[in-house]
């Protein structure tokens, strides 16, 4: 199945208005930069992209860190409250963030919340594209 099938069955799964935040919040392009990081080794998608992301640096478990990202994007994760990115912490959603060239902006932390039974923090930050400018807002939850 082509992403383009399954990014289209992804939305269809949503309502009409997760749908529409979704795309005000650039989805479809993270969505296809998660879905090469995937297919791709980090060497090949670094080589090929802009900025060189993720960078050189990077060791196999900031590029495990990566790839849980891109996997939580690929299952529509990130763009709404009621379903933040898990699992990376605070750098490692900037991290996922700056390899699809957004650059943090502004940041709102709900401290004591509650996310699938544990407590924790949700962030709630403001990226904006490196290149564009173009602004979206997105969820990390923090235990």
């Amino acid at each position: 199945m082509s992403y383009l099938t399954e990014f289209d069955t992804l939305l269809k799964s949503m309502s009409e208005a997760d749908r529409n935040t979704a795309l005000e919040n650039r989805f479809a392009y993270i969505y296809a930069k998660a879905n090469l990081f995937m297919k791709m080794k980090p060497e090949i998608y670094r080589k090929n992209d802009f900025f060189g992301q993720p960078p050189a640096e990077f060791d196999d478990e900031d590029i495990a860190l990566m790839k849980h990202g891109c996997q939580q994007v690929l299952e529509g994760k990130g763009f709404k409250q009621e379903n933040p990115f898990t699992g990376l912490g605070v750098g490692g959603f900037y991290a996922l963030m700056r390899m699809f060239h957004f650059e943090p902006c502004g940041r709102k932390t709900l401290h004591l919340h509650k996310h699938d039974g544990k407590k924790g923090m949700l962030d709630c930050i403001t990226f904006r594209h490196m290149v564009d400018e173009n602004e979206v807002l997105y969820f990390n939850f923090c235990e």
